[in-house]
């Protein structure tokens, strides 16, 4: 009806999937996630790889992120902001702390923007557990895909 009256329709109510908070909270998992992800692949060409093929994946950074649709500016803090705190763990074979990491990473992120629904419990360790397995999960099969190949770098 209010669609129909020329009025804006009301906006979903805060915590369900559609709401402008659960939107932000998507988000800014997707930044962890992606810096997680990335500091995951680089620790993997580190072991596995020339220095020269792990120095150019992480060059080219800001080509991947553009592709996957962040806008430039985020593009720019990526590194410091999501790639950096998990690549610290990795390189220095803390992986376990990652998981924790991440979720304290969202839950203050998710107090800065002021959205409930996007902070975990602190006794949340459901949800540890699975964000520990997937991570893990995720780093196994890095692993293994490397391991599988001989990768050289290019002849200059």
């Amino acid at each position: 009806l209010g669609a129909s009256a020329g009025l804006a329709p009301a906006p979903p109510p805060p915590g369900t999937p559609d709401s402008p908070d659960a939107a932000t909270a998507r988000e800014r998992f997707r930044l962890e996630w992606w810096g997680f992800v990335h500091a995951a692949v680089t620790a993997g060409l580190m072991q596995h790889a020339p220095n020269v093929v792990m120095a150019e994946y992480v060059s080219g950074t800001r080509g991947l992120l553009e592709r996957l649709g962040l806008p430039a500016d985020a593009c720019d803090s990526f590194v410091d902001a999501h790639y950096a705190p998990y690549m610290e763990l990795l390189a220095t074979e803390r992986a376990r702390e990652c998981p924790a990491l991440m979720l304290r990473r969202l839950r203050a992120s998710g107090e800065a923007a002021g959205g409930p629904a996007t902070r975990p419990a602190p006794e949340d360790t459901h949800g540890l557990a699975v964000m520990a397995g997937a991570m893990a999960m995720l780093v196994a099969a890095i692993h293994d895909k490397l391991e599988a190949y001989d990768i050289q770098a290019h002849p200059a």
